[in-house]
């Protein structure tokens, strides 16, 4: 009797157990179907928040100004700043050049004597000190200067001023044009063998005489120096040969041969451009810029050198201007039509070569060169083409009278 009773406790005991076992089941069931809403939710709201919370961060550090762009905008700054820096270097130490210097440089691997003139002194920004790159000279006010070198090889059997030029004139052979040559001619246009005065000297701001010495001097100096100095960029306002400058144009031709000579008043001369030296230019360019051929001049690929109208471009300089709805506008701008647009002088860094800015487009290059095919109207010769241009290529010659006045800029030399 006590065993079965036993028995039905222990079975009682078993009963409770699984009923409260079901129970909690049911308790579990309500507590989680109570439950499983709001964390669903929260989960929601939690990967929603951490959402923008990534969106925030990516804005932070992305954004336009995030920390990247803030970075890399530092960067630019000090690298404007340490090249600024080294520009006013440069200037103070050519401030203290009072006899000249002598430069060794690399041109072709091979080790280059170059002579800085008095008052002047190399750019220590890096990409200017090198003859390879376009070696450029500063004077105390910022006035730059870039050295086009002529290999020795070309000049050294030559032993007069007649030998020099048939030995430049073969140099650049490829570049030159017939009937066209350095000669000198009156106010009237008219050559030495035409003229009825020698010492006329509002043709080219030259007496016959004093455009003979001067020719003589420039060929003998290339000889002996191996080169000479070309401004970087076109004459502007002050007469300055600085960046972001407006170009200069507005002067007759003997005008702009007065304000080239006056430029510089130390131990070299000062003028504009014989043709000779453009051409010399020209091949310097060619034996250091890839792809640079007398060819190219003659195809659109040559517009691309400058600032043509048919060429399209943009400036992103800060100081840079540009001349549209008659005033001028600052930097950035995109050109999208075949317009005439005008810009101050090193507007943009796809129209250097060799460290010379402008040579292509924007002005003119008024020379002393000259027409000798019988235009006496029309003595004066242009080089490069300027932004008015629009045919299919550069007009690398063109000729005018010498009273004209526009669309061209002085371009100094020193020798």
């Amino acid at each position: 009797m006590k065993q079965m009773k036993k028995e039905q406790n222990q079975q009682t005991d078993v009963n409770c157990i699984k009923k409260m076992c079901k129970n909690s089941q049911v308790k579990l069931s309500k507590y989680a179907e109570k439950y499983s809403g709001i964390t669903l939710i929260s989960l929601v709201i939690t990967i929603i928040i951490l959402i923008i919370l990534a969106g925030i961060s990516i804005s932070l550090v992305l954004g336009e100004n995030g920390l990247f762009n803030k970075a890399k905008q530092a960067k630019e700054e000090t690298e404007i700043a340490t090249v600024e820096e080294q520009r006013q270097f440069a200037m103070a130490e050519a401030a203290m050049n009072f006899e000249g210097k002598e430069y060794k440089s690399i041109y072709h691997n091979e080790e280059v004597t170059i002579q800085i003139p008095v008052g002047f002194a190399v750019s220590q920004v890096e990409g200017e000190n090198t003859v390879d790159d376009g070696l450029v000279i500063t004077d105390s006010e910022g006035n730059e200067f870039v050295w086009v070198n002529v290999p020795k090889n070309v000049t050294e059997n030559a032993k007069d001023v007649t030998e020099i030029k048939n030995a430049l004139v073969e140099y650049t052979k490829d570049y030159r044009k017939e009937n066209y040559d350095d000669i000198w001619y009156d106010g009237k246009g008219l050559p030495e063998s035409s003229s009825e005065d020698l010492e006329d000297s509002s043709g080219c701001g030259l007496t016959c005489e004093q455009y003979k010495q001067l020719y003589e001097k420039m060929l003998n100096s290339i000889k002996e120096n191996n080169g000479f100095w070309v401004g970087r960029y076109e004459t502007g306002v002050n007469n300055y040969i600085k960046a972001n400058n407006d170009a200069l144009t507005a002067r007759t031709m003997d005008q702009a041969q007065n304000l080239a000579s006056n430029i510089y008043s130390g131990n070299l001369t000062s003028s504009l451009m014989f043709g000779m030296q453009y051409d010399l230019i020209m091949k310097f360019f060619e034996e250091n810029i890839k792809g640079f051929s007398s060819e190219i001049l003659n195809t659109s690929e040559g517009l691309k050198l400058g600032n043509y109208k048919n060429n399209l471009w943009s400036i992103t300089n800060p100081k840079a201007k540009y001349y549209l709805n008659d005033k001028y506008n600052l930097a950035p701008y995109t050109k999208k039509d075949s317009v005439a647009i005008l810009t101050t002088t090193g507007a943009s860094e796809e129209w250097k070569q060799m460290n010379i800015y402008d040579l292509f487009g924007n002005f003119w290059e008024i020379t002393l060169e000259s027409s000798n095919v019988g235009y006496t109207s029309y003595p004066v010769v242009l080089r490069g083409g300027s932004h008015w241009e629009d045919s299919k290529y550069i007009y690398i010659r063109n000729v005018t009278s010498v009273n004209y006045k526009n669309n061209y800029s002085p371009r100094v030399v020193m020798y």
